[in-house]
């Protein structure tokens, strides 16, 4: 464990100077390592590029520059002193952590934890550079190329997945909040128009008696003229009258 320690930090050290101080240098001998396997291998890294995500045309061309940059730093201007390099290592980091915010932010820690075996890969690649182990480098260096390109498309598409599962499950939870919402006001309104009928009946109940108390009233007034007249037969001038034929 302390050998691996030590290796990482060594590493960790030759990457920072390789950004820095030694932006335009290859670090590794044209001869020696001029191969197919690990310098057109890098072309794989078009295929996060065809992942079924959300992804932007800027995110796809980034993909795409990142492909180029590991085939002209890995076979065209290997063992050659060019910015190539340097441009090659800052992309290649930048887009390291950019996968695995997008992977820690998406709670894809499978994904996460599988990348052991590419940065595992790339770091035994790294070492055996240090220890001049040219062939070993080769064959790291290409499965490095392999392995990560896989693992990011894999991972694009996961979290494609999860983000569509949780648009749905926010959809569903807004219809049931409408259809709550909805059934609520069904119940008030329903609630109001049960209501009103007896209002209506209680004002046709007194339109009733008020109109019955003039029927009543008119009666009234129709019956007191007979009254009038029958008291005016028993008592009155009108008895004179009646004797007088």
């Amino acid at each position: 464990m302390s050998y691996l320690a030590s290796k990482f930090v060594d590493v960790f050290l030759e990457q920072m100077h390789g950004m820095s101080a030694g932006f335009n240098l290859a670090h590794l001998p044209r001869e020696h390592c001029l191969h197919w396997w690990s310098g057109l291998s890098g072309v794989l890294f078009v295929l996060p590029a065809f992942s079924d995500n959300r992804m932007t045309k800027l995110g796809k061309f980034f993909w795409f520059l990142q492909a180029a940059l590991s085939i002209l730093a890995d076979y065209v201007f290997i063992g050659r002193a060019h910015p190539i390099h340097g441009i090659d290592r800052y992309s290649a980091t930048i887009n390291c952590f950019r996968v695995l915010s997008v992977g820690y932010n998406a709670s894809l820690y499978r994904h996460v934890y599988l990348a052991i075996v590419p940065l595992g890969i790339h770091l035994l690649a790294r070492i055996a550079k240090q220890e001049t182990a040219w062939h070993l480098w080769i064959f790291l260096h290409g499965w490095w190329h392999v392995t990560a390109p896989i693992l990011i498309y894999w991972m694009y598409n996961d979290e494609q997945i999860l983000f569509e599962s949780k648009e749905k499950l926010k959809a569903a939870f807004q219809t049931m909040s409408k259809s709550k919402e909805k059934k609520t006001v069904s119940r008030s309104s329903s609630r109001g128009r049960s209501k009103t009928p007896t209002k209506s009946k209680s004002k046709s109940k007194s339109a009733t008696v008020k109109r019955s108390t003039p029927k009543n009233s008119e009666r009234g007034r129709s019956a007191t003229p007979s009254a009038r007249r029958s008291t005016r037969k028993r008592t009155g001038p009108d008895r004179g009258f009646f004797l007088s034929e």
